[in-house]
């Protein structure tokens, strides 16, 4: 009896020693066990999902496919010499709630297989949870081209993509910048601006998810613009239409020197 328990106990851990183990390097990283499901969350209706799965293995070989055996959103896949991808494509109109997806991978040749890899998206539609658009932050500006700054926070746990349209109030000119924010990463953002003058001048800019109509976001900042030595030759060359005729010559080269 004591020789068939041992026996037993050593055929048990052999069989639990032939399993292999997933790592599912990003959005999060942990070690997928059969059955039991790994949480991402927060991602946002319209967000793209990237799973990075480690190749390597502690046996003598590496996974080589991937396929998720359920799940109704789009998914594609892709692989480099360290990873494999899953990218999972949320749909737009994805109603809040857990959306449960099983994947199984093999080596080149099917000889390894680890079924029942579980990953479980969590979807929310509240904006709060997904990202943080911060204010149009100070910059010590001067007349001429400039740049200001703004951050977005992509809490979310996809990949997020924004539009960001900016003005200043009184110019005609419009600008419009795209970026795309890693998941779960804060980034500041560097926008052109032109000034034309010394004087106060008003900003607003609208940033917009390109993913989920949910995120959008109206900014305004109030900001000084100093003047600079050419905007002063400039506007001498324009403030003066009465000039004392011995100062003609000086007003002249100052006015030529804005222009260089």
């Amino acid at each position: 009896m004591k020789r068939f328990l041992v026996l037993f106990g050593i055929m048990l851990l052999a069989s639990l020693a032939s399993g292999y183990v997933l790592h599912l390097v990003t959005p999060v990283n942990v070690y997928l066990e059969p059955l039991k499901p790994t949480l991402v969350s927060p991602v946002g209706p319209g967000y793209k999902v990237i799973l990075a799965f480690d190749r390597d293995t502690p046996e003598d070989f590496v996974w080589d496919n991937l396929q998720c055996i359920n799940g109704t959103w789009n998914i594609t896949y892709a692989k480099d010499h360290k990873y494999l991808y899953a990218f999972l494509h949320v749909p737009r109109d994805a109603e809040e709630g857990n959306y449960t997806f099983s994947f199984t991978v093999a080596d080149r040749n099917g000889d390894h297989v680890q079924e029942d890899a579980i990953v479980v998206i969590h979807i929310t539609r509240n904006p709060w949870d997904l990202a943080e658009i911060k204010p149009l932050e100070d910059a010590e500006l001067y007349a001429g081209n400039n740049t200001i700054t703004l951050a977005i926070d992509n809490k979310a746990l996809g990949e997020a993509r924004y539009k960001i349209t900016y003005w200043v109030e009184g110019v005609s000119r419009t600008y419009e910048k795209e970026v795309v924010i890693s998941p779960g990463k804060e980034e500041k953002i560097s926008l052109p601006i032109y000034f034309p003058n010394e004087g106060y001048y008003r900003v607003r800019a609208v940033v917009e998810s390109l993913d989920t109509p949910i995120i959008k976001a109206s900014l305004e900042r109030e900001y000084y613009v100093k003047p600079t030595l050419r905007s002063k030759f400039a506007s001498i060359s324009r403030g003066f239409p009465v000039i004392p005729v011995p100062l003609v010559p000086v007003y002249t080269i100052l006015g030529l020197l804005s222009l260089i």
